[in-house]
């Protein structure tokens, strides 16, 4: 079975650009809008990789990797956090939070792969054939 990543972005094009990726990729993809049902769905499927955007609904990106960390059944995903917030505040926050990495957007497709493959390399990716 291939490995499962979550898209937590409130922006719909944002999770479809990012599940189509993600799927090219080797990995079966779930989407959450808000931060509550990204904290929901990672505690009840635990996926491999979390794509966080900061920004939206509810609990923001920060305190769902924040929520994540802290849960016996989420702590292992890699979160990566896919913002167009350019602070380095804000870039420091995520990588307190728990985040492993922060990608700015728009992120270059082969850039975002690289990373969630970097935080995932111990699991069974697959690899897109060329």
């Amino acid at each position: 079975m291939l490995p499962l990543a979550l898209v937590v972005d409130d922006h719909e094009d944002s999770r479809y650009v990012a599940r189509l990726l993600l799927e090219s990729g080797g990995f079966r993809v779930l989407e959450a809008g808000t931060g509550f049902e990204g904290i929901r769905i990672a505690v009840e499927q635990h996926p491999i990789a979390v794509l966080l955007d900061l920004i939206v609904p509810g609990v923001d990106g920060w305190n769902v990797a924040r929520l994540l960390r802290a849960d016996a059944e989420a702590r292992g995903a890699a979160i990566i956090a896919l913002t167009a917030t350019v602070s380095p505040d804000d870039l420091d926050r995520a990588l307190l939070a728990g985040c492993d990495a922060v990608l700015i957007k728009p992120v270059a497709p082969g850039m975002l792969l690289a990373t969630v493959r970097r935080y995932v390399s111990g699991s069974d990716v697959a690899r897109p054939s060329t």
